[in-house]
């Protein structure tokens, strides 16, 4: 049986991000397993040409954010400078900067290195005084500067404290707040979705969620604690067979039916119910959710 299925926000959201359309078969893959200890630990060995940037320039590797480096540097790789003096050091990327775009066009996909690893030590081959490998150590290296450039990083070219930014680059920040912005891998895999559908006891589950939370709207504070009907429980990621309660909120049924991808009807009666309880309920200064007037302009 064909089944004709179609996701129009997230269609939108590729369309806006210049995602190319790829081919698509039920339980198929194209690639093996992530060795995802490997990643955080010592890192994998690729070619340059298997790192792919976002809309944005941040690196992924298969769906992965990640940090690329040489583990074999050829310049300034010896223990002392590693150790004692990494702003001389070689250097990591957390980019797709003008450096990468460099070697890509040179046609020199080295053996490269990405990791996830956020300690920001690396494991590298020192040399001896004579350029030889020297065994492995874990370095501190320091962040490309055209990738801060590339991102404008905390404002990095477009202010005079580049130095200061650079010096104090840390990857724990970064990765935090640049985790929302480059792309993940699905939670779920063929074998590991939930079924199709609502569970047998959605109304269960959505009414002991409802109920959490005081039976208020999560995102414009509305509370229908005498129109329980109008307080709706959505699914954030849009499957409607997850019900771990950091993937549900509680929203009013006019905030519901802004949700992208939703078609929902909301009647006159309904929004005039949920305005009139919004009432009193003053935010952002005077205004109140779903356009409704302040009462407290002749005060």
């Amino acid at each position: 049986m064909k089944l004709d299925v179609s996701f129009p926000a997230l269609e939108a959201l590729m369309r806006r991000m210049g995602a190319p359309e790829v081919r698509w078969t039920p339980g198929a893959s194209t690639l093996a397993p992530l060795d995802l200890a490997a990643l955080a630990g010592r890192g994998i060995e690729i070619d340059l040409s298997e790192v792919e940037p976002t809309a944005n320039g941040l690196l992924t590797y298969r769906g992965e954010q990640v940090v690329l480096y040489i583990r074999e540097p050829r310049k300034n790789s010896d223990r002392a400078t590693l150790l004692n003096a990494p702003e001389k050091g070689p250097r990591f990327h957390v980019a797709d900067c003008e450096t990468l775009q460099d070697m890509r066009q040179k046609g020199r996909f080295e053996r490269y290195v990405v990791t996830n690893n956020h300690s920001g030590l690396f494991t590298v081959i020192a040399t001896d005084a004579r350029g030889r490998p020297a065994g492995e150590i874990d370095a501190p290296l320091k962040v490309c500067k055209n990738c801060l450039k590339h991102l404008a990083y905390k404002g990095y070219g477009q202010r005079g404290n580049k130095a200061e930014i650079w010096n104090a680059f840390a990857l724990p920040e970064f990765f935090q707040a640049y985790e929302s912005h480059f792309r993940t891998k699905p939670r779920y895999t063929d074998k590991t979705a939930p079924p199709p559908g609502y569970a047998e006891d959605w109304k269960r589950i959505s009414a002991k969620y409802r109920a959490s939370v005081g039976w208020r709207c999560e995102q414009c504070g509305v509370t229908l604690t005498t129109h329980k009907n109008l307080l709706h429980t959505h699914h954030r990621n849009a499957v409607t067979g997850d019900n771990r309660w950091t993937n549900l909120q509680a929203l009013c049924v006019v905030c519901h039916s802004e949700q992208p991808g939703h078609t929902m009807r909301v009647t006159a009666e309904e929004r005039a119910v949920v305005e009139e309880k919004s009432l009193g309920k003053v935010q952002d200064g005077r205004r109140l959710p779903h356009g409704g007037e302040s009462d407290l302009s002749e005060a």
